[in-house]
């Protein structure tokens, strides 16, 4: 479903020349970065997955990334077991950059039906600016509950534990029965 948030997040336009400078056909920007402007909370990450050319292999394009994005940007890890990338960017953020090479796991509609949690399934074209979601994300945001998909490529939670961290007063939800796989963090001040 095609979305309009109620903010973006910042760099948004730095995001995509860096992309278009990496010399990749499609970029995408899925969930952490979208999600926490659209629900009014400071940006501390970006979540990229990218269709690289053959051009430019994927090394290289790090390489570039990290240049171009200004002094003191540098690459925080990679992973051996799969084609991503964690970059610390001379604006302070973390750009986690994952390399995709079949273009049918870059089409926006698709990548948000396989986010495991509801709270995080909206995505960005950087080239468009076609933003989707899911229901699930709609009524996550709406109801301030974090949905663990089911089947959940999530093992252990990870995820959503992780998104739990910046909405403390959301429990994490199973989809279907709605039962409370975890609570809150903190809970939710009455006025």
């Amino acid at each position: 479903m095609d979305h309009t948030p109620r903010a973006l997040p910042p760099y948004l336009e730095e995001l995509r020349d860096l992309s278009s400078a990496m010399g990749v056909t499609k970029s995408l920007l899925v969930g952490s970065a979208l999600r926490d402007a659209d629900n009014g909370i400071p940006v501390t990450s970006y979540s990229l997955y990218m269709l690289p050319t053959r051009e430019i292999p994927t090394h290289k394009a790090i390489e570039i990334f990290i240049k171009e994005s200004g002094p003191g940007s540098r690459l925080m890890r990679s992973f051996n077991n799969k084609p991503r990338h964690e970059v610390r960017m001379a604006t302070g953020q973390i750009a986690n950059i994952n390399f995709c090479h079949e273009a049918w796991m870059l089409e926006a509609e698709t990548i948000v039906n396989r986010v495991p949690n509801g709270l995080s399934a909206v995505a960005m074209d950087l080239f468009t600016g076609e933003i989707k979601r899911t229901e699930l994300y709609m009524l996550d945001r709406n109801e301030g509950v974090i949905t663990q998909a089911v089947p959940s490529h999530d093992l252990g939670n990870l995820v959503a534990l992780s998104v739990q961290k910046r909405y403390p007063t959301y429990p994490i939800m199973a989809d279907g029965n709605k039962q409370v796989l975890y609570p809150p963090l903190k809970s939710v001040a009455l006025a």
